[in-house]
This record gives C-alpha cells, sequence and structure tokens, in this order.
C-alpha cells in the first residue's frame, strides 16, 4: 500500500509541476508583448514556490480522491490494516515528498550568504499550513476545484487573523511584548487546524457510512463555528484594536 501511495504522490507532483511549463511561455510573452523585462530567475522562483503550494494543497485534498473516485474506498476500509495505520500510509509519502521539495527549492532559492539551505522564514510555515488546511478540509468537499477554493479562503482568513494578532500584541503595554511575525502565523494557525484536525478524525471515522453526507456533521458542528467565529473577529477588529491600544 506504501508504495502505491508514493506512486500516487509522485503522480500529484508531476500533474502540478505541469505548472512550470508556462515559464517559457511567460518569457516569450514577455520579449513580443508586455516587455516587463522580467528576471528569468525572479521568475522560476515564483512559479517554483507557486508550484510547491499547489502540490501541498492537491496532495492533501487527494488523499482519499482517487478511492472515492473508483469507487474503492470499501475495498480500502475492508482491508486487515487499521484505520490509523492507513492514514499513516497515506499521509507518510505525501509530507516526505512535499519536505524534499522544499529542500530542493532551498538548495536553489534559499541560500543566504555563509548559511547554507537558508529559507525565507515566512515560506515553511506557509507550504505546511497549507498542507494541513487541505488535509484537514479534504473531507468536507469531493469537489477538488470548491476545495482548492476553501483552502484559498482559509489562507486568507489566516494571514488577516496574523495580521490582526501581530497588531494586537504589538499594542499590549507592560505585560507583554511584541512576537515575532512566525509566531503571529502559528498562533492563528493552531486556532484554526484544531478543530479543523478534530473534524478530520470525527468524519474519517465515519468514512463509507451512508449516506455520505454524514462525514460532512463534524465539520458543520465544530470547525464552521470557529471559522466564523474567527470571520466575526475580523469584521470588528478595528475596534477591537481601538480597545487594546487604550488599555
Amino acid at each position: 500500500m506504501l508504495k502505491k501511495e508514493f506512486r500516487d504522490t509522485m503522480k500529484n507532483l508531476l500533474e502540478s509541476s505541469l505548472l512550470l511549463l508556462g515559464f517559457p511561455f511567460i518569457l516569450l510573452m514577455d520579449v513580443l508583448f508586455l516587455h516587463l523585462r522580467l528576471d528569468p530567475a525572479e521568475l522560476i522562483n515564483g512559479l517554483s514556490l507557486f508550484t510547491m503550494l499547489v502540490f501541498a494543497v492537491y496532495s492533501g485534498l487527494t488523499l482519499f480522491y482517487r478511492e472515492e473516485k473508483e469507487r474503492a474506498l470499501e475495498y480500502l476500509l475492508s482491508l486487515p490494516i487499521s484505520r490509523a495505520k492507513i492514514l499513516f500510509y497515506k499521509i507518510l509519502p505525501r509530507l516526505a515528498v512535499l519536505l524534499v521539495f522544499l529542500f530542493i527549492y532551498a538548495l536553489l532559492f534559499g541560500i543566504d550568504g555563509s548559511i547554507p539551505f537558508k529559507i525565507r522564514y515566512e515560506i515553511l510555515p506557509t507550504v505546511i499550513l497549507s498542507f494541513l488546511l487541505a488535509l484537514f478540509a479534504g473531507l468536507a468537499s469531493r469537489n477538488l476545484a470548491v476545495g482548492f477554493i476553501g483552502v484559498f479562503l482559509l489562507m486568507n482568513l489566516l494571514t488577516l487573523s496574523a495580521d490582526f494578532f501581530f497588531n494586537a500584541t504589538a499594542h499590549l503595554k507592560g505585560y507583554m511584548v511584541a512576537m515575532s511575525s512566525v509566531v503571529t502565523v502559528i498562533i492563528p494557525g493552531l486556532l484554526l487546524l484544531v478543530p479543523l484536525a478534530i473534524s478530520f478524525f470525527l468524519s474519517y471515522m465515519r468514512l463509507g457510512d451512508k449516506p455520505p453526507r454524514k462525514r460532512l456533521m463534524p465539520y458543520l458542528y465544530i470547525a464552521l463555528p470557529v471559522i466564523l467565529a474567527q470571520a466575526l473577529l475580523l469584521v470588528f477588529q478595528n475596534k477591537l484594536l481601538d480597545y487594546i491600544k487604550s488599555l
């Protein structure tokens, strides 16, 4: 089973890497029409990072996609393997390939002076959080397009929450100092990931049950209220920041 998952993961990587074929096309369009004088090194850097993010999200969303598409989910769950091992065999290849991708990216684009393989600090948490958000939200929808849009919205919610958290901690006087930007991403990320992870595992335990919509219940009762609460917090963030400044 592990070999099959590695093959599926490499297929996901190959499909995601097709985005890199846009490199010569974009350069050609720039020379012929756009005249933006794009730097080829910066362009391949950006395309590689975008490809890595797409692969991270794609890998997370398609955890059980092929089994459902091929109607092999019941067969998978009937194997004499515990659900915990099935989940481990599915996540391990995806995470391993993603980390190798990150290492290669750092090798090619992240070297900074005398410090080898120094990747920009915001890239690693962004890629890993994208993968985890896609993974934990993957059972909420069978449609990949809806899944990509959902993860995109969650990442934007996380970015806005991180900005709010950074500004809030920066204005607390006396008993708390301003936290680093990495910490202000990790904490809101956990606040978003934990309810999604709980919903995912509860939904995973219902995987294969009929009707299939039963597995959506944990997302509706656990993850969705937390997401709406964070969104509501951002709506009133200016008033909250004004109150925090007055403390």
